[in-house]
C-alpha cells in the first residue's frame, strides 16, 4: 500500500475517513510513503495545527514511525532521479 499525504491528514486530523484509512493500513501486507509525500503531509499539517491539532505534526510522527522509521514496517521511498 502506496499512502498519499490525504490519507495520512485524514487520519492524524480524525477526519471523517479516518476509521477506513486505518483498517486499510492495518489490512495491508506492506505500507509505504514517498519522502516528498511525507515532506507534503508535514507541511498540510503544519498549515492546520494552529486552527485544529497543536501536535498534529508530531501526532503524524507517532502514526507513521512510532517515533522511530527504522523500527516499524513502513517503508520510506526515496526521491530519485
Amino acid at each position: 500500500m502506496l499512502l498519499d499525504s490525504s490519507a495520512l491528514v485524514a487520519l492524524v486530523m480524525a477526519e471523517r475517513p479516518a476509521c477506513a484509512v486505518f483498517n486499510a493500513m492495518a489490512g495491508a501486507p506492506a505500507r509505504a510513503i514517498g519522502a516528498p509525500t511525507l515532506v507534503e503531509t508535514v507541511m498540510v499539517l503544519a498549515g492546520r495545527r494552529a486552527v485544529a491539532s497543536p501536535d498534529a505534526t508530531s501526532d503524524l510522527t507517532l502514526v507513521c514511525v512510532g517515533g522511530d522509521f527504522a523500527q516499524t514496517d513502513l517503508t520510506l521511498v526515496p526521491l530519485t532521479a
